[in-house]
């Protein structure tokens, strides 16, 4: 079995053993690693080595003394030794390095990709002379060299003493393009561009004067191979003495190299490099080549063109950052050592600069390590954006923010004045007129009444509608969503329109599903869509029927429950369809309109059906009705059970009866009008106590026990009710009495902050006996 060939390294840097052992780990050798002279010549004696590469500068005993007592090895006299040095790059040391037995001297930083190339060569010329000398000495077979010589991937020409071709393999046959019997006997300078017989006669002549140690020669270059009738071959040329076992020598061995890729891979590099050096001398935004030494290896026009700066200007990175960052130059530094240790893109981000006129500019910087350079100097790209512009912009924007934030917070505080003085007085007039129509006899004075009762709810609904629409257009609506039973959370809006729909004498129709609709969802906001879909049906419909209906519905494999709102009304025009869902619109307009209203219950219910994530429909024809559909996500839950299993949603509060004997409530208003109002309203049923502030407020109740507690929360002067009602909870007597907030704030989270603050019920202004009744009946029956 052939010996594998061994190649020696050696070095006193074991960063550099592994270095040199990586790049030589391809190849089928084995490697014998030595840290310094001593243990190097440990292994001259364990080993035959086809190679030894040998660092120059190590302490002790350096490259150069080392090579001398190899070659005083006569087993190793004629082993190849190429030289490393990091250092000694001049004649003096390589010519040295020569004289010591070296092959090659090559200087540190070295291209993998040749070293490895050398090194191939001079394992191949190894095995080349050793079977050379075995068939020479041995069989002395020509054929049998030729059979070796044509294996070889690289050409191969053998001359004699006299520089006369006597053997060729096929390579360089195939090489050349030219047949065998033409070259014996020639010149083998005659195939290359470069001549070498001067210095083989030279290399002779020294020989004989005894004026070099060894009988090996060497050279190596790169070149052209002639061939006829065809363009010349890029080739590396490497020639070598041959010589027997004992060192005589017999003539030189030639190893052509194609290196046509090679070179073309050079070409494409430096065409590469060209490509890339315009592409950043023309880019249209600043560039800059920088090496960790401070040098600046090119800006581009751009950034000349921005700041003003020319390649004269900066002569270094220094200049660069004195004149652009001035006293901030040392921490801008500090930010661009980081990136030469950075292994991918770093974005540096914003930085202001002062151009060369003096301007300060905003450049957005983002820098790429290129890695060492021909040199070893790690190399940076940075690029830059001039975002003065930009910044300015945003600056503008800011602002307007801010402008636009403090807008809407005045809106917002307009919004909560107007809800609070227009339901006030509505409080009064609207709580008046249904005391005066309970009370007075006379036909035509409740016809007045009605009459009055009927205009005050129309502009309730109104300022509802108008208020309701702000809170969504403003995305001031936050949906509490919760699993809900959609037939239950329909029954409290249907039983408020019934005395509607009678006194309009329709036929109110209620088509439930019978089974258990659920869906994560709103209730409040639910019931307002439904409220308003019912109004609008009313409205528009003078006979006939209106007709609400609960069920599911499956799309597209997705399961929907459905709450829709049917009428046998005027119905809805086909070119007028999508115009009834904006703002203030409405099928009959201007000064001739058939309907009054201000045109935002159906906006509202879009929006709101949009917050819920579902959505609205219309089908209509004119003169037979409409039909609206709200589609809600079906739950899960919706597929089990009924009504009466649901924890929790919508169950009927059981109440107990009123013991005898009046209850007594205290009621805190400042504002007279509204304190009449719910006197009247709650007269016989309840002893009400009524004060107009905090301070009033907490002495009745240091004074007497009251078994609920009404509470306005805008009280003027003094504490309002929201901070009232804190102060009553830190009492421990008091910290369960039930308090309702009856206020004319009903912004959007006004009822949330209301309810946290320690109310236990929330009535929005203005509202009806009925409503307040059945708010403190419920607190009441609860609490025993």
């Amino acid at each position: 079995m052939k010996a594998r060939q061994k190649i020696l390294i050696v070095d006193d840097v074991s960063a550099n053993l592994v270095a040199l052992e990586k790049v030589l780990s391809g190849l089928d050798v084995d490697i014998i690693k030595a840290a310094n002279g001593n243990e190097a010549l440990k292994a001259i004696i364990n080993h035959d080595f086809a190679l030894g590469i040998l660092d120059v500068q190590m302490p002790e005993m350096d490259g150069y003394e080392l090579a001398d007592l190899i070659r005083g090895d006569e087993k190793n006299q004629n082993l190849p030794i190429i030289f490393l040095s990091a250092v000694h790059s001049d004649e003096f040391h390589i010519f040295k390095g020569y004289e010591s037995g070296a092959v090659d001297f090559v200087t540190k930083p070295y291209d993998p990709f040749i070293l490895l190339s050398k090194v191939k060569i001079f394992l191949r010329l190894d095995e080349q002379k050793k079977v050379l000398q075995e068939n020479i000495e041995i069989e002395k077979s020509k054929n049998y060299l030729e059979n070796i010589l044509s294996s070889l991937e690289e050409g191969i020409i053998v001359t004699d003493l006299g520089f006369n071709i006597t053997t060729v393999n096929k390579k360089i046959l195939m090489l050349r393009g030219t047949d065998i019997t033409e070259q014996a006997g020639k010149d083998p300078d005659e195939f290359f561009t470069v001549g070498l017989k001067e210095k083989w006669e030279e290399y002779l002549l020294s020989i004989e004067n005894n004026n070099v140690r060894t009988s090996e020669f060497i050279f190596k270059t790169e070149c052209e191979l002639k061939r006829p009738e065809k363009d010349n071959m890029p080739v590396l040329l490497t020639v070598s003495g041959l010589n027997n076992r004992s060192g005589e020598l017999l003539g030189t061995v030639w190893s052509v190299t194609d290196i046509t890729e090679r070179k073309k891979a050079e070409l494409d590099l430096l065409a590469s490099k060209e490509r890339f050096s315009r592409a950043v001398m023309f880019a249209p935004f600043p560039i800059m080549i920088h090496n960790e030494n401070s040098e600046i290896k090119l800006i581009n026009e751009e950034w000349t063109n921005l700041s003003g700066y020319t390649n004269e200007d900066l002569p270094d990175l220094h200049s660069w950052l004195r004149q652009a960052y001035g006293r901030d130059e040392d921490f801008v530094l500090e930010d661009i050592k980081r990136i030469y240790r950075q292994e991918g893109k770093l974005d540096e981000g914003e930085y202001q600069i002062k151009t060369k006129n003096g301007e300060l500019r905003t450049w957005y910087f983002s820098s790429t390590p290129l890695g060492p350079d021909e040199n070893g100097v790690n190399t940076a790209i940075s690029m830059a954006l001039d975002i003065t512009g930009l910044k300015e912009i945003e600056k503008e924007l800011k602002l307007a923010k801010a402008r636009a934030e403090e807008i809407s917070r005045l809106k917002s505080n307009f919004l909560a004045n107007m809800s609070h003085e227009l339901r006030t007085p509505l409080m009064g007039i609207l709580g008046y007129t249904e005391v005066l129509m309970s009370e007075l006899g006379s036909d035509e004075y409740v016809k007045m009444l009605k009459k009055i009762m009927f205009s005050g709810q129309r502009l309730s609904d109104t300022i509802n509608s108008i208020l309701d629409l702000t809170k969504v257009e403003t995305d001031r609506i936050t949906a509490e969503i919760k699993l809900a039973d959609i037939n239950f959370t329909v029954n409290p809006v249907i039983e408020s329109f019934r005395g509607a729909m009678a006194e309009k004498r329709l036929d109110f129709q209620i088509v439930k599903h019978p089974g258990t609709l659920c869906s994560m969802t709103d209730e409040n906001l639910l019931g307002q869509i439904i409220k308003h879909l019912l109004h609008n049906a009313a409205k528009y419909t003078h006979k006939g029927y209106v007709r609400l209906t609960t069920g599911r519905e499956v799309i597209d494999d997705k399961k929907f429950v459905t709450i829709s709102v049917a009428d046998s009304g005027i119905g809805i025009p086909g070119d007028k369809i999508d115009l009834i869902w904006e703002e203030f619109r409405q099928v009959s307009e201007g000064i001739s309109r058939n309907f009054e209203g201000c045109g935002l219950g159906l906006t509202i219910v879009k929006k709101l059906t949009n917050i819920l994530g579902g959505t609205v429909t219309v089908e209509s024809e004119t003169g037979k009705g409409s039909v609206f559909t709200v589609l809600l996500p079906a739950s899960d839950s919706a597929e089990n059970g009924n009504a009466g299993d649901l924890t929790g949603i919508n169950k009927e509060v059981v109440k107990s009866a009123e013991k005898n004997g009046l209850r007594k409530i205290l009621y805190t208003e400042d504002d007279e009008i509204n304190q009449e109002v719910i006197n009247l309203f709650l007269r016989g049923k309840y002893e009400i106590t009524v004060v107009k502030n905090s301070d009033e407020t907490i002495s009745s109740l240091d004074k007497q026990n009251y078994d609920l507690l009404l509470v306005d929360i805008n009280l003027g002067e003094g504490l309002s009710g929201v901070d009232l009602i804190k102060e009553i909870r830190k009492n421990k007597e008091l910290q369960n009495i039930p308090a309702i907030a009856v206020t004319a704030y009903a912004a959007p989270g006004d009822k949330e902050a209301i309810i946290e603050a320690g109310f236990n019920a929330y009535i929005p202004k203005p509202f009806d006996r009925k409503t307040l009744l059945g708010n403190i009946r419920d607190l009441l029956d609860n609490r025993e």
